[in-house]
């Protein structure tokens, strides 16, 4: 009889069963088998892959009934079963908190699109106002003259710059991303823009 089993080089129950059997009375031999086979089939699995295999050598021993000599062999399956089920149950929190942040993200990335969608509506309405406010008859000629009411235009335009730069300082305090600061940033800019044409055809 051969002092030691061969380990077959893919999983294979049965063979395994065989060669079990076939090592008991020999303490040494099993012990060195079973150690070659969860090295070969076990240790480099993943998780749920190595619990089920060990629970198959643990069963199979615990089958042979080989005896107190054997005791700290299945012992030790037990204890790299136990660690297996540690390292699942670490994998499923990991799992759900990754699923809980992207859920976070998602919602909150709903919310920017509806703040931008917002701003979008009420740009629309603004502008909608503006053209009602041209279709307006024309009304009495100001008792200000002309050089007057190009200065009260540009004052008016000058006051509606600074709340506009204020109004951006405080929005890129807020913004959560370089993206976020990029769209804020170019917003801000093409409203500057159209204030500062206004504001030019009143410099004449």
């Amino acid at each position: 009889m051969k002092s030691t089993l061969e380990v077959p080089t893919i999983w294979n129950e049965g063979e395994i069963s065989v060669a079990l059997a076939r090592a008991q009375g020999r303490p040494t031999v099993l012990a060195h088998y079973v150690e070659a086979v969860k090295q070969r089939f076990v240790l480099k699995m993943d998780v749920r892959t190595a619990q089920v295999r060990t629970q198959f050598l643990r069963s199979q021993i615990e089958q042979l009934e080989l005896g107190k000599q054997y005791q700290g062999l299945v012992n030790d399956l037990k204890a790299m079963e136990t660690e297996q089920e540690n390292r699942l149950l670490k994998l499923q929190v990991e799992n759900d908190e990754l699923r809980n942040k992207r859920a976070h993200e998602g919602a909150l990335s709903d919310l920017r699109l509806k703040k931008e969608r917002l701003a979008a509506e009420v740009e629309i309405e603004q502008l909608k106002a503006q053209k009602r406010e041209l279709r307006r008859p024309a009304q009495p000629a100001s008792s200000l003259s002309p050089d007057q009411q190009r200065r009260l235009k540009r004052l008016e335009i000058e006051d509606k710059l600074r709340e506009l730069d204020r109004l951006e300082t405080e929005d890129l305090k807020k913004a959560r991303n370089e993206d976020e600061r990029l769209r804020i940033e170019n917003m801000y800019t093409d409203k500057r823009e159209e204030l500062r044409e206004q504001l030019a055809k009143h410099l004449v």
